[in-house]
C-alpha cells in the first residue's frame, strides 16, 4: 500500500510513519513543516528513509490536498494531524483549532474518496468519553461525554468517517487512542505543547529530581506507539471490518503510583504526594479522567495482540532518551 500519514512528523504520526514503512509499505509522510529541517525526525526515520516521502500539505487546505493526491495517490490514509489545545488556545483562537481538526477532516475523506483510497483510518481520542468510573472498563458503546473543542472535534470527525462510509462508500473507520508513550514525544509549535506522564517522569527520574505528584491512585491505559502502529496496521490489514469504531489503548488501566513503580525499576527514582501547590508535575496531568478502555472488539476483529508490556516498554523509552536522539 501507499499510505498516507497526516501529522506523519507528530510525536504520534512519526511512530506510525516508521512502523508501516518498517513493514514494507510506501509512507507520505505528510506535516506542514515536512520540508523543513529536523534532525532528530529524520535519523528517527533513518532505518526506513528509502520508503518514505515527506510532503508538505495543511490538512486545513483542501487545495494542499488536491495537489498530494495528483502527485501521490496515496491509496490508504491514517489520518493523525491535530492540534491538541491548551486551554488558553480554546480561548484565543478557537476557529484555528476547528479549522484543522474538524475541517481537515473533512477535506480529507472528500479527497480520500474521489482518489480511491481503500481505506481510512481516523485517530481520534479516548477523551470522547470524559470522565468515568475508574474501575469500569469502557466500550465503544459507551455514551460520550464531550467537553472542549478537542473532544468536540473527534465525535464530529467520527460522524464524517460514517457519513462517508454511508454516502460514498469510503471503507472509513475511528480508533479512539488512549494515553499513548514512546520515543519522539516533543513540544511541536502550534500543535502540541503538554507531554505525557511518562515523559515528565522520565526526565525528572534520570535528572537525579524528586517526582513530586498531587494524585497517584488514578487510572491510565497506557501503550507504547510502537504498539498502536501495530494496531492500525493490524486495521489495514483485516479485509472485513464488522464496526466502525474501535478503542486503542494498552492491555488494562495503571495507576500512576504502579506507573511509578513499574519506572523505578528501569530509572532508580523518588517519589512522594504532595498538594497541588508543591507538586512540580502539572496537577491536571494527574487528575481523575476515566477507566480504562476495553480492547475486546479490536482483539476479536484483527487478531491484534500488544507487544510491550508496559514495563518493556518503558524499557525502550528510556533507552531511547538516553541515547539523546530526540535532540535536533
Amino acid at each position: 500500500m501507499k499510505v498516507l500519514v497526516t501529522g506523519g512528523t507528530g510525536a504520534v504520526g512519526i511512530l506510525i510513519t516508521r512502523r508501516s514503512a518498517a513493514e514494507g509499505h510506501e509512507v507520505l509522510c505528510a506535516s506542514r513543516g515536512a520540508g523543513g529541517a529536523d534532525p532528530a525526525r529524520d535519523r528517527f526515520l533513518a532505518p526506513v528513509r528509502d520508503r518514505v516521502r515527506f510532503v508538505a500539505a495543511d490538512v486545513a487546505d483542501p487545495e494542499s490536498l488536491a495537489r498530494l493526491w495528483r502527485d501521490h495517490a496515496p491509496t490508504a490514509v491514517v489520518h493523525a494531524a491535530a492540534i491538541t489545545p491548551t486551554r488558553q488556545m480554546e480561548t484565543e483562537d478557537p476557529a484555528k483549532i476547528l479549522n484543522a481538526n474538524l475541517m481537515g477532516t473533512l477535506h480529507l475523506l472528500d479527497q480520500a474518496q474521489r482518489g480511491g483510497a481503500r481505506r481510512f483510518v481516523f485517530i481520534s481520542s479516548a477523551a470522547v468519553y470524559g470522565e468515568t468510573d475508574e474501575a469500569t472498563p469502557i466500550r465503544e458503546d459507551e455514551p460520550l461525554k464531550i467537553s472542549g473543542l478537542y473532544s468536540i472535534a473527534k465525535q464530529a470527525s467520527e460522524h464524517l468517517c460514517a457519513h462517508a462510509a454511508d454516502l460514498h462508500g469510503l471503507d472509513a473507520v475511528a480508533c479512539r487512542v488512549g494515553w499513548v508513550y514512546g520515543p519522539m514525544e516533543r513540544v511541536m509549535a502550534g500543535s502540541r505543547q503538554s507531554m505525557s506522564l511518562v515523559h515528565e517522569f522520565t526526565r525528572l527520574a534520570l535528572a537525579g529530581e524528586e517526582i513530586r505528584v498531587a494524585h497517584l491512585d488514578h487510572v491510565r491505559d497506557w501503550i507504547h506507539g510502537d504498539d498502536l502502529a501495530r494496531a492500525l496496521l493490524a486495521l489495514f490489514a483485516t479485509e472485513r471490518l464488522p464496526h466502525r469504531v474501535y478503542n486503542l489503548c494498552g492491555d488494562r488501566g495503571y495507576t500512576i503510583r504502579e506507573l511509578l513503580d513499574t519506572l523505578n525499576r528501569v530509572v532508580p527514582l523518588h517519589y512522594r504526594q504532595v498538594s497541588a501547590e508543591e507538586s512540580n508535575v502539572p496537577p491536571l496531568q494527574t487528575r481523575k479522567r476515566r477507566g480504562p478502555m476495553s480492547l475486546e472488539r479490536l482483539m476479536a476483529d484483527t487478531g491484534y495482540r500488544q507487544t510491550f508490556s508496559l514495563e518493556a516498554g518503558l524499557r525502550d523509552y528510556v533507552a531511547w532518551v538516553r541515547s539523546g536522539l530526540e535532540a535536533g
